[in-house]
């Protein structure tokens, strides 16, 4: 983020954009996560 902030300061939308892929990146992988988290359990006997 820094070097983005540093590379693209005339354009702050660029920084925005950035921000709100990373953002919905990390969402994305949390709920895949919880999803696979789901299909691994194990019954006992």
């Amino acid at each position: 983020m820094i070097i983005a902030s540093a590379n693209f300061a005339p354009i702050p939308e660029v920084l925005l954009i950035i921000t709100i892929a990373n953002t919905l990146g990390i969402v994305m992988l949390i709920f895949i996560a919880k999803y696979f988290s789901q299909d691994n359990h194990t019954e006992r006997f």
